[in-house]
């Protein structure tokens, strides 16, 4: 040997069939021949080489598959070329140790801009097999969630239930949750206000009652997310009840009663901008969006209207009041002389279920009661001033709550009114003036504070 030495200009892979490559080649352009070192082949962890009287045949370790193959020619082992094979002169431009390597220089583009750049630079290329761990640790999002395909044909075959809240302001009532049931087949929408999540336990049980009594029905299956108030494992397995619940912090899996929230709460903000009240009353505006809601016809079910598909009849159009607006109770003759006015001013608030009447906040005694004898005036409205004031609790304890409408069928139309569902000033001898009074100064109520309101039941 004459211990000439030549120079690389470039390093990279040359691919001889299909399935063999070989990386860390030398482009010596001195050089006439393409020469291929069996030690370099023996680097290769992945290939064997079986070596006959007239040929080498190069194996995958793992599946034995033939893979490359040279016949002996002139004492040196020609590799036989395959159709399409790339040749060693045509690397020559490629300027990297690794085909990877630009995938790493582009910083970790995707897949599709890899392509597009080897498309018009064919000095570059890729290995679009190849695995970034570096990737998927800061691009991988969560998958997206296919439209449910499950299909309900009676009612109450699937329900679904969740629980809103807490809400900020609580003071009429004291109400901050309110737990929303939905039937999956005709989208009917029930709400129960709580004042903590201790009550749902109690409101589930009443409901599956209230549908074995009602439509002689049973209950299939319920669907939550994982909270730990609608987890009742043992009440469930009683009834035949099949639980299924989201996986965590995946509300989407029980997207049906999450846009129900989303829908109840659009048309409930609507109607109390509209009507100007203040947030006091979002019990009564979320009650009366839920009554609107299930007499209106759906997209979810093809236009149909969830109370008819649950009933069996058109709801009756008629009962509809706008929210808020301003009308006149009649009041009870026994109640007021000659001289006293005939009707009350009020505000228009809903209905209440098992009542035909209509459910009225008086603006000037802070009153919330029922009566059926009541004259709208459904394009008139009345701005409410709010006090800043800070009320007086020992006056709020005093104060006697109506039960407030846990809307179940919200109202019912075949329902009769009663003539002492309309609870007056008086009726319950706080106006008897045979009762002794205190001297102390009276101190005058802030408004909205605290509403006075009467009890709806004897």
């Amino acid at each position: 040997m004459d211990r000439m030495y030549v120079y690389a200009n470039y390093a990279g892979m040359i691919r001889l069939t299909k399935d063999l490559i070989i990386y860390d080649v030398f482009y010596i352009p001195d050089f006439t021949l393409n020469i291929v070192s069996v030690q370099k082949l023996n680097n290769h962890s992945n290939l064997q080489r079986l070596f006959s009287h007239d040929n080498c045949q190069i194996q995958d370790i793992h599946t034995l598959r033939t893979i490359g193959l040279a016949n002996l020619i002139d004492g040196l082992y020609q590799i036989v070329e395959e159709k399409n094979q790339y040749r060693v002169n045509n690397m020559s431009k490629f300027k990297t140790c690794e085909i990877d390597v630009w995938y790493y220089r582009l910083g970790h583009p995707s897949n599709k801009i890899l392509d597009y750049i080897c498309k018009n630079n064919v000095d570059i290329q890729y290995n679009e097999k190849n695995v970034c761990d570096h990737c998927y640790c800061v691009k991988q999002h969560r998958l997206s969630f296919p439209n449910s395909e499950s299909v309900t044909h009676n009612s109450f075959d699937l329900v679904h239930i969740d629980i809103w809240g807490p809400f900020g302001i609580a003071l009429v009532h004291r109400h901050r949750y309110f737990l929303t049931i939905v039937d999956d087949y005709s989208r009917h929408s029930w709400i129960f206000l709580m004042k903590n999540k201790g009550e749902t336990k109690s409101l589930l049980h009443s409901f599956v009652t209230y549908v074995k009594t009602q439509f002689d029905k049973q209950i299939k299956i319920i669907r939550t997310d994982n909270g730990f108030e609608l987890n009742h494992k043992v009440f469930y397995d009683s009834h035949g009840i099949i639980h299924q619940t989201s996986c965590i912090e995946m509300p989407q899996q029980n997207s049906v009663v999450e846009r129900k929230h989303q829908h109840i709460l659009n048309v409930a903000r609507s109607n109390m901008f509209h009507s100007n009240l203040p947030k006091q009353f979002w019990s009564y505006v979320v009650c009366h969006a839920v009554f609107i809601i299930n007499r209106l016809p759906s997209t979810a079910i093809q236009f149909k209207i969830p109370y008819e598909l649950l009933f069996r009849q058109k709801p009756g159009m008629s009962v509809f009041k706008v929210f808020g607006c301003l009308c006149f109770h009649s009041t009870i003759t026994n109640n007021r002389d000659k001289f006293d006015p005939k009707s009350r001013k009020c505000i228009f608030l809903g209905f209440k279920t098992g009542v035909k009447g209509y459910i009225l906040f008086d603006t000037k005694t802070r009153e919330i009661f029922i009566s059926r004898d009541v004259i709208f005036h459904e394009d008139v409205f009345i701005q409410l001033d709010i006090s800043d004031e800070q009320h007086d609790n020992k006056t709020e304890q005093n104060l006697i709550y109506m039960p407030h409408e846990n809307t179940g069928n919200y109202i019912d139309n075949e329902v009769q009114p009663k003539e002492n569902d309309e609870m007056q000033p008086g009726e319950n001898g706080h106006e008897n003036n045979d009762l002794r009074r205190s001297t102390r100064s009276r101190r005058a109520l802030d408004y909205l504070r605290t509403i006075i309101t009467k009890s709806l039941t004897q």
